[in-house]
């Protein structure tokens, strides 16, 4: 067994009783969803404005 335990939910659903809110597939599926409504934020994350930001809110300080 590996010891990396974000591969094995065995060691948070017995030590802490915690189970997934949604499926795997569900919440995939939710996930396409908001990117597919959120595409105007999607496009000011990919096209390097944000990094833009970035650097001049906190880099060129």
């Amino acid at each position: 067994m590996s010891k990396r335990t974000d591969l094995d939910q065995t060691k948070p659903l017995t030590e802490f009783s915690r189970k997934p809110s949604l499926q795997f597939e569900e919440g995939l599926e939710l996930t396409v969803d908001w990117y597919f409504e959120n595409a105007e934020w999607l496009e000011n994350v990919t096209s390097g404005d944000y990094q833009k930001y970035y650097e001049e809110q906190y880099v060129n300080r």
